[in-house]
């Protein structure tokens, strides 16, 4: 089996796609979404209005201009001018239940004309889907397919990065380590631990996880909490010192001051926005 064989094999085997949260929103003054680091992808179709979205590593600031859509898994902030309708969603497009699939291509963080439109209203349409319950079984695939198409967009919009198969075949290797994070991730896990889940030294486990996942275990293992986190916010009414107590913090104010660093807002602001 060649390589790209193996490759369309994997993806074609795992390739999933789950909606976050999304929806038409209109803001009627300048706003600032300050520094976020999102553990999925953003979406955002501007529909009316103009701005400017700024990306870190490597950092580099590009005008939006009405119409313009924002596609990116990284750490990044969006200003907007003035009066604007946007219409956005949060999704996760995923392989081998942990690896983000757009870490395989090189795509377009910013599209404009007809295909803009096409993304913005896809994201209207996912939106709307998720209003209804998901006993709906009609909707939750009307959801599937919508959000299928999107990335068939983004796609047509990239290319596959040349060290995908590496990419996709270290991820699978580190499958029982990110399985067991999963069960794990509100304990007081240790590299030790993790090296363990795939019989590896603690150095070599260390280095393949860092080339793998793009950060340290532990680091991960902080952003899983976190992302826990974000879950809870939206589909719970716990409170804030219940979450970070679920999450594996034992200190709230540690968890909050965390989680405003990486998503760019306050637990409590991100649950009423």
């Amino acid at each position: 089996m060649d390589s790209y064989t193996e490759l369309n094999k994997l993806i074609g085997n795992s390739l999933q796609f789950n909606f976050i949260d999304g929806m038409v929103s209109e803001i009627t003054s300048p706003h600032d979404t300050d520094w976020r680091d999102m553990p999925w992808t953003v979406i955002v179709q501007l529909e009316k209005g103009d701005g400017e979205v700024e990306f870190a590593n490597p950092e580099k600031i590009i005008p939006i201009n009405e119409g313009d859509c924002i596609v990116t898994n990284r750490r990044h902030r969006i200003r907007t001018t003035g009066k604007t309708i946007t219409r956005w969603g949060h999704y996760q497009f995923l392989v081998l239940e942990n690896t983000d699939f757009l870490s395989l291509i090189d795509f377009n963080e910013t599209l404009s004309g007809t295909t803009s439109q096409r993304i913005g209203e896809l994201c209207e349409q996912i939106g709307k889907t998720s209003i209804s319950d998901d006993v709906n079984l009609s909707g939750v695939v009307d959801r599937k397919k919508l959000g299928y198409e999107l990335l068939k967009i983004i796609l047509d919009n990239s290319q596959v990065k040349a060290n995908a198969n590496e990419i996709l075949l270290r991820s699978q290797r580190l499958a029982p380590t990110l399985s067991y994070l999963e069960d794990h991730y509100d304990t007081n896990v240790t590299v030790e631990d993790l090296a363990k889940t795939v019989y590896l030294s603690v150095p070599r486990f260390y280095l393949v996880f860092k080339e793998t996942v793009g950060m340290p275990p532990l680091e991960y293992v902080q952003r899983l909490r976190l992302q826990k986190s974000l879950e809870l916010l939206l589909v719970t009414d716990l409170t804030i010192n219940e979450i970070a107590d679920r999450v594996g913090y034992k200190d709230q104010f540690h968890y909050s001051k965390r989680f405003k660093k990486l998503y760019g807002m306050s637990p409590s602001a991100y649950r009423q926005k």
